[in-house]
């Protein structure tokens, strides 16, 4: 990236200005894979490992308050149910940022808009996260290389990474992902994690309060 820069300072025609800001958006988009398959890395190293129970609502609102720091445009509304608890460590925040990021690049409005959805499944022990856009539908090709990743190909997907991350990380804990398109338009990520007893709390007695 810095070479390019420099090309660019001291090129004396336009071609060389053009190929030189190729080859810095390319070396931007190879920096923001490296970064991604690092974090794929550290959910997989930390898969097996048991996670601590964490309130669902409260990791939504510190994510969603840190992707609106860097995207103030962005309008992330959040309609949770209390006390839910799911399995967390970094791994899910990683998978959360993402899945806010792709719904905010994606988006054709100049004020893009998210809604985030959490509740615990009626006669079930799961609890369901959705966010949801208003973006253009994801190519099918994406959607199926997230459901068979056995079969994906060079010419059978974007370059992005993102979808994978999201999908890695949230398996990484134990959860499930499953991604839709919203008639008229729009998107939905569902998130299933299977719910998870708070914490015990030592009463420094030899019984534990939950």
């Amino acid at each position: 990236m810095g070479q390019s820069g420099r090309i660019r300072t001291n090129a004396e025609t336009a071609s060389v200005r053009e190929a030189a800001d190729s080859i810095h958006s390319a070396a931007e988009n190879i920096g923001s894979i490296v970064e991604s398959v690092k974090q794929i890395e550290d959910a997989v190293d930390q898969k097996g490992s048991p996670s601590a129970p964490q309130n669902a609502t409260k990791i939504l609102r510190d994510v969603s308050a840190a992707v609106s720091s860097d995207c103030p445009k962005a309008n992330i509304s959040i309609n949770a149910q209390d006390e839910l608890q799911i399995p967390a460590d970094e791994a899910l925040t990683y998978a959360l940022r993402h899945a806010l990021e792709n719904a905010i690049t994606h988006s054709s409005e100049t004020e893009p808009t998210i809604r985030i959805f959490a509740e615990a499944l009626p006669d079930s022990d799961r609890i369901k996260i959705s966010i949801r856009d208003n973006n253009p539908p994801i190519p099918k090709c994406e959607i199926d290389s997230i459901r068979d990743h056995e079969s994906i190909t060079a010419t059978s997907h974007g370059t992005g990474v993102g979808l994978f991350i999201i999908k890695w990380c949230v398996e990484s804990l134990g959860g499930e992902i499953e991604i839709n398109r919203v008639q008229p338009r729009g998107n939905e990520v569902l998130i299933y994690f299977p719910t998870m007893r708070p914490a015990a709390v030592s009463l420094g007695s030899g019984c534990d309060a939950y």
